[in-house]
């Protein structure tokens, strides 16, 4: 066992001795503080959702906590015998692995080695050992099945859900000079050239502007100054706005016309619905979870697992093209399915049938 984990193991054992009276609470062993990265905002979400419901998210005693949702890793052996003991339902919801299958050649950030290996080990163990599982899409089951553990029964398929009244269009008139926006967390510079490739060829076909939001590793920073001077042109057009807090993101992203989230193999990203509950079409690929959320409020582009070849370039930017041409269209069918199917109230729902319903036996 890792220290950090024997630490939290022997924290979290400490406190359930303490005889707290019996309270609505919801325990979890995951104690993220910010609402940047995926696992924090979804963190963030499920606990803003669950003060509206009146319950709260415990993060140190065990007694009055009736189930414990674990995003990401949970701490080991020691923490599902802690719940067993406490009488708590674990709820693994499945996040943090790594796909073998990825492509060496496609980017460094997907080469499979052994960390990844050890991680996806964690996984597999939490998934034997928990009561129930949530996955973020049918995606994420499909590849959790193929590669960790097949979980055959006490599972459900959740997807994230975001705030849509935080989140909501604005009124605009028709933008002659469209803005194309990239939107997350950047870590794998293979992506990032990809999309700015994208933007470049665009250029051929629509005089408009791209704006990138989100934090960057030093990594792609780098990569990106080096394209930019490369691409003097297309850098004239180009605007970063590196993080952008949750207070402030709606009115800085909602004034786009379009986005592109071309990543492979994602489950659930919290940004294309924040995207689209702002009425921005996506433009995503259609290997991974994200073709589940955009549908009709978007363009699902073909592309095979992690290739970001010419072809796909090209057919992302046709995709892009074809959005502009009917633009107020898009922006209302993506509007409509966050507000009908993936709101922050219906995730929250779904969660607390899973984690009010009692432990498996």
């Amino acid at each position: 066992m890792r220290l950090k984990d024997l630490f939290k193991n022997t924290l979290i054992a400490l406190c359930s001795l303490y005889p707290r009276k019996k309270q609505d609470a919801i325990y979890t062993p995951y104690w993220g503080k910010g609402n940047q990265k995926g696992p924090d905002r979804f963190r963030f979400n499920l606990e803003s959702g669950l003060i509206r419901r009146g319950k709260s998210l415990e993060r140190f005693f065990l007694s009055g906590c009736s189930s414990a949702p674990i995003m990401s890793n949970s701490p080991g052996k020691m923490f599902f015998a802690l719940c067993r003991r406490a009488q708590l339902k674990t709820v693994l919801r499945v996040d943090g692995f790594y796909l073998p299958e990825a492509n060496p050649s496609s980017s460094p950030a997907h080469v499979f080695n052994q960390e990844h290996a050890r991680i996806n080990e964690r996984m597999q163990n939490d998934l034997i050992s928990s009561d129930w599982i949530l996955y973020q899409s049918r995606f994420c089951k499909e590849m959790t099945d193929k590669h960790l553990y097949n979980r055959k029964d006490r599972y459900s398929i959740i997807y994230n859900g975001v705030d849509v009244d935080h989140f909501s269009p604005t009124e605009r008139s028709p933008n002659e000079n469209p803005e194309v926006l990239m939107l997350g967390t950047w870590r794998d510079p293979v992506l990032v050239i990809f999309q700015l490739n994208v933007f470049r060829e665009l250029l051929l076909h629509r005089n408009c502007r791209l704006r990138i939001c989100g934090t960057m590793t030093s990594g792609v920073g780098a990569t990106v100054k080096t394209w930019m001077e490369k691409s003097p042109e297309a850098a004239k057009r180009i605007t970063l706005y590196g993080a952008v807090s949750y207070a402030d993101l709606p009115e800085t992203i909602r004034f786009s016309d379009v986005a592109i989230q071309s990543k492979s193999g994602d489950w659930c990203p919290n940004s294309v619905l924040e995207l689209m509950a702002c009425g921005i079409p996506v433009v995503c690929s259609s290997w991974g979870g994200t073709r589940e959320l955009v549908a009709d409020g978007g363009i699902v582009v073909p592309q095979a697992p992690f290739d970001y070849g010419s072809e796909y370039q090209t057919a992302c930017v046709k995709a892009i093209l074809d959005i502009l041409e009917n633009r107020e269209e898009f922006s209302l069918r993506a509007r409509t399915r966050m507000v009908n199917q993936f709101s922050l109230d219906r995730m929250i729902d779904d969660y607390l049938k899973v984690l009010d319903s009692g432990r498996s036996e």
